[in-house]
């Protein structure tokens, strides 16, 4: 496979890998607010409710821990369902091919790995620049 189409694969599985974070995080932002609004609202109405079933048999001190003990369980459900989707099974296999892709393309290309190197050193993310600098240095002397 020449490079070039390596390099286009590698950019179609990482274009799959950022729809399925976003998709995924979509997903999560809509159930955290569906949640938010409705539970919002029924706790309410539960609360007065349970205010007036308790108020004859039970201090107000009581009646208070009750209902707070109930919003914290209400709360660890609702972020439970919140964390469950993991979005679409493809993203794995996505990420895969562009790895595999990537380095195909590196190996194809002598100074490919020494120009990865220094864009990322540029962006931040791995090497400094000088240490990307040096290694380009001595893979252009090989």
């Amino acid at each position: 496979m020449s490079t070039l189409r390596l390099l286009g694969l590698a950019a179609k599985a990482e274009g799959l890998v950022l729809e399925s974070r976003a998709e995924a995080m979509a997903w999560r932002a809509m159930c955290v607010g569906a949640a938010g609004i409705f539970g919002g609202a029924a706790l309410v109405m539960l609360h007065v409710a349970a205010w007036y079933a308790l108020a004859p048999s039970l201090s107000l001190a009581w009646i208070g821990l009750l209902l707070a003990v109930f919003d914290l369980a209400l709360m660890a459900v609702m972020l439970l369902l919140a964390g469950r989707h993991r979005g679409r099974t493809d993203a794995r296999e996505a990420a895969a091919l562009r790895d595999a892709a990537l380095a195909g393309a590196l190996r194809a290309v002598p100074l490919a790995g020494a120009a990865l190197d220094l864009a990322l050193a540029r962006r931040g993310d791995t090497l400094s620049l000088a240490e990307a600098a040096l290694r380009a240095f001595s893979a252009a002397r090989r």
